[in-house]
């Protein structure tokens, strides 16, 4: 069985993920969002 914490992080990841991927768009908070995914990515 897969536990919650295994699909809490892997959601996390898949989330962060998807801002790094929208960051390479035109966006007024491009950075912020940036800065923010990538440092939810070096805690999980």
């Amino acid at each position: 069985m897969v536990s919650m914490v295994e699909v809490d992080r892997a959601y996390i990841i898949a989330n962060a993920q998807a801002l790094l991927d929208e960051c390479k768009e035109e966006h007024p908070n491009r950075s912020y969002i940036r800065e923010r995914a990538e440092k939810i990515l070096s805690m999980v």
